[in-house]
């Protein structure tokens, strides 16, 4: 008995001092990684001890910046699109601005030169006796003028044509020049002079238009456009030049000729060169053609 209390005894004592020596090991390991993770890092920076309050602010910033990095990039990508997106727009608006000018204009042009070539045979000597057919023209005139929206005038032409400062006042002294008309107070080559300096500063805006715009992928029509136009206002020169040669029966004036020979190569040449510019020029030509034929 006294045997086995002795060999229990001992025993005990060896199980506590393994206790002892192991809490001392866990102890001594604990000791070790403390100083490994305060030791400081000299290797980055940015990895310091994630115990201390600094080191769990560079961790939480790496954890922001994961996140922030792929926001980041995406706002961008935004930002390119949605700027992509508002220039595409406002060149589309620039072009169709352009086209709607560029199309009011060549309206009015047309309507001028209509009542330029009925005003020439108001006034010539085979003049019918009724002013119906001319005052028939000018209601189309005036709603091509209200048509125009926009009135790009330069001041340097208004010492010289003073009634384009306004578009209220060009209606104006166009509409008094229809009421003092009359075969006793003018001629055919004054009227003649008189619409043509007018068209000649819509035809001048017409250029200013397309030329200040880009343009971009639609400027080959807008060119095309512009000379058709133009060589569809010297080809009216042209016309009402010959309807004087067959009125007197020749021209009263060599320069007269000379005039009618210049707008007669110029519109030609310039019709041809807007049909390089595009097809649809050709295509329209030959529609109007096949229109005209079937009408005969």
């Amino acid at each position: 008995m006294a045997v086995t209390a002795r060999n229990n005894k001992n025993i005990d004592a060896l199980e506590t001092e393994h206790r002892r020596i192991s809490f001392g090991s866990l102890s001594a390991v604990d000791d070790v990684v403390r100083n490994l993770l305060l030791r400081p890092n000299d290797i980055s920076k940015c990895q310091v001890n994630p115990l201390t309050h600094f080191g769990k602010q560079i961790q939480l910033g790496k954890m922001l910046l994961l996140i922030l990095v792929p926001i980041t990039a995406l706002a961008i990508l935004v930002v390119l699109d949605l700027n992509s997106i508002a220039y595409n727009n406002s060149v589309d608006i620039e072009i169709r601005n352009v086209i709607s000018f560029s199309r009011n204009i060549g309206l009015l042009l047309s309507r001028l030169q209509r009542e330029r070539d009925m005003t020439a045979l108001y006034v010539s000597v085979i003049a019918p006796n009724s002013k119906a057919f001319l005052t028939e023209t000018y209601p189309l005139t005036d709603r091509a003028l209200d048509e125009l929206q926009e009135w790009p005038v330069e001041t340097s032409i208004l010492n010289e044509l003073p009634f384009f400062r306004e578009k209220n006042d060009f209606k104006e002294n166009l509409e008094q020049h229809r009421q003092r008309l009359h075969h006793s107070n003018t001629t055919v080559y004054r009227e003649i002079d008189f619409y043509t300096d007018m068209l000649q500063i819509f035809i001048d805006w017409l250029y200013e238009s397309v030329g200040n715009s880009q343009g971009h992928g639609s400027w080959q029509i807008l060119v095309a456009y512009q000379l058709l136009i133009v060589s569809n206002v010297d080809t009216g020169i042209e016309r009402t030049l010959g309807a004087i040669f067959y009125t007197l029966g020749g021209f009263e004036r060599h320069k007269d000729y000379v005039w009618y020979m210049e707008k007669y190569n110029v519109g030609s040449w310039n019709f041809a060169a807007s049909k390089r510019y595009t097809p649809l020029i050709q295509q329209f030509y030959e529609k109007q053609v096949s229109i005209s034929n079937h009408l005969e």
